[in-house]
């Protein structure tokens, strides 16, 4: 009885290797963060003008982001979102996102604000690989992000891949959580295209 059940195991193991799904690829770290469950923010965004003065106006309302709060090793300086930015929308939330005049691997970072509609409050979350997209809410309210850091960064173009830490922020605090994805970069010298491995 033991043999043709094994002999049935045999014939059915690659049936059972064929179905196994591949990781999927992703171009581009937007539609990483969109395959991410409890998206506070989706879509295209509209594009916005940053004056000089490094603020915006949102219906009527100007937004100085020189009072946002910053993640720690970012810093808010003016220009870093360039002359036109792109807007995102939520219930409770405004998001933006821009990059200033940069050259080479400046361009990894993306200056992303976080915005409270409810009190004006604005946070500067991690730029490297940033996207409003990126940014989440818990079930129990509180917002939630991802830190990116390059794996095993040997040179400007040579490195295995991205992993990405939990924060959350809640109460005018970043605090981490033990949420850690990683990805690993599929073709040499591409930071663009890479596969999920954990």
């Amino acid at each position: 009885m033991k043999r043709p059940l094994a002999a049935l195991t045999l014939l059915a193991a690659p049936w059972l290797c064929a179905q196994t799904p591949e990781p999927q690829t992703f171009n581009g770290y937007d539609a990483f963060y969109a395959s991410l469950p409890h998206r506070l923010f989706s879509g295209d965004g509209d594009q916005i003008n940053v004056s000089p003065a490094h603020s915006i106006r949102i219906e009527g309302k100007q937004y100085q982001f020189k009072h946002a709060l910053a993640f720690p090793g970012e810093s808010v300086y003016p220009e870093d979102l360039g002359r036109t930015a792109t807007l995102y929308r939520s219930a409770g939330h405004y998001c933006v996102e821009g990059i200033g005049a940069t050259s080479g691997t400046g361009s990894r970072h993306m200056s992303v604000y976080l915005i409270a509609r409810k009190d004006g409050r604005i946070y500067k979350l991690p730029s490297l690989f940033g996207s409003c997209l990126g940014v989440g809410r818990d079930p129990d309210g509180s917002i939630h992000f991802l830190q990116a850091k390059i794996v095993n960064y040997r040179a400007a173009y040579d490195a295995d891949g991205v992993s990405f830490d939990g924060h959350t922020l809640a109460h005018d605090r970043f605090s981490a959580t033990p949420l850690r994805l990683e990805v690993r970069f599929v073709e040499p010298g591409n930071f663009y295209r890479f596969r999920q491995v954990k």
